[in-house]
């Protein structure tokens, strides 16, 4: 009688993959079998494995696709602390995220473009963005990326931006970040005075390298939401810049005329119902009483036109 062929298909990806990367990780520890000693800024040794990492980091890839024979490698921009989190996570996947290690894991993960370390990172900060620390994530995440993160800084920045300006990191955004922010729709100030005190104060940090960004700053100003008194009581606080000044004096002599009065209502009217739209009925826009609302709107907006039109005639 012929005997049955048997066969038995075992299939543990986790745990066995697991095990052997912890297994690797044990050997870095011990400097086992490794062929790379990575130093860190502060000339800690941690040794590895070229093919691990290369598998993980599109830097090292490069790197020891560059010099395959190199067996030593220093690190000036990430720290001994945050390469041994690094490491860890290159073997095991595993890591250990803290509001006070986030930003430098971030920074150490961009530096060694580890995509899903990056991703993680982008999680975690997403859900930790508080007024303290949206502005330091926003210059990291504008200078090492992701874009994801840094559009959310952007976002959280200009809905808090009373508070956000009283921060010191405020002082330290460089002018194209500023802009960004009090440039974008959502930005939500509790009066147009603490915004143009805001500008003056950024600029006044450092006089002398910022003076010239004062038109583009500026120009961001809602004057229509100032009134003329103000307008002209803290004109002299203004950067001494011929451009700005014949900006602000252009909007003062604009206002002081019957046009102006109204434009300065109906802008008003239409930055209400753009800011409520884009909060409050995008979200709810099949709702019956959304409907309700953009109508009643509408003939506000229109009546408003008409009176103008009359008045000015």
């Amino acid at each position: 009688m012929q005997k049955q062929e048997s066969s038995i298909s075992i299939n543990q990806p986790n745990s066995y993959t697991m095990k052997l990367c912890e297994k690797l990780l044990t050997f870095t520890e011990k400097g086992q079998f490794s062929d790379i000693c990575i130093i860190s800024s502060d000339n800690v040794k941690f040794y590895s494995h070229k093919n691990v990492l290369s598998a993980a980091s599109d830097y090292f890839m490069a790197m020891f696709g560059d010099s395959p024979t190199s067996t030593q490698v220093k690190i000036h921009e990430v720290s001994g602390k945050v390469l041994k989190a690094i490491l860890t996570f290159v073997y095991t996947g595993q890591i250990e995220l803290q509001s006070e290690t986030v930003e430098d894991i971030l920074r150490g993960a961009t530096f060694f473009q580890i995509q899903s370390l990056i991703t993680q990172c982008n999680f975690f900060t997403a859900e930790q963005l508080d007024i303290k620390n949206c502005l330091n994530f926003a210059m990291i995440s504008n200078q090492y990326g992701p874009i994801e993160l840094y559009q959310q800084a952007i976002w959280f920045a200009g809905v808090n931006f009373d508070r956000i300006s009283k921060e010191e990191d405020f002082l330290k955004l460089d002018e194209n970040l500023l802009n960004a922010i009090i440039s974008r729709r959502n930005l939500w100030v509790s009066s147009e005075e603490v915004f143009y005190f805001s500008l003056i104060k950024w600029i006044d940090h450092d006089k002398l390298n910022r003076e010239k960004s004062a038109v583009k700053l500026f120009s961001n100003v809602r004057y229509w939401m100032l009134s003329l008194d103000f307008i002209k009581e803290h004109k002299s606080k203004m950067p001494k810049q011929m451009e700005c000044v014949e900006l602000v004096c252009t909007w003062l002599e604009w206002y002081s005329s019957p046009r102006g009065m109204m434009w300065s209502c109906f802008r008003a009217c239409k930055e209400a119902h753009s800011y409520f739209t884009t909060n409050y009925i995008d979200p709810y826009i099949n709702h019956p009483y959304a409907q309700k609302f953009i109508q009643i709107v509408a003939i506000l907006v229109l009546l408003l036109i008409k009176t103008s039109a009359t008045i000015l005639k």
